[in-house]
């Protein structure tokens, strides 16, 4: 849950803040997409 919590904070904190959140985010956001892609890929199946 703690990915979709991020995402949430970082939609609020703007695009002022993107270039320093996708910085240093973006490699944990993209591990946390891709251990959640598993479940979405049985929930649909």
């Amino acid at each position: 849950m703690k990915f979709y919590a991020d995402y949430g904070a970082f939609v609020r904190s703007g695009r002022r803040n993107f270039k320093i959140l996708s910085k240093r985010k973006r490699v944990g956001l993209r591990r946390a997409y891709r251990a959640t892609a598993p479940l979405k890929f049985l929930r649909v199946s």
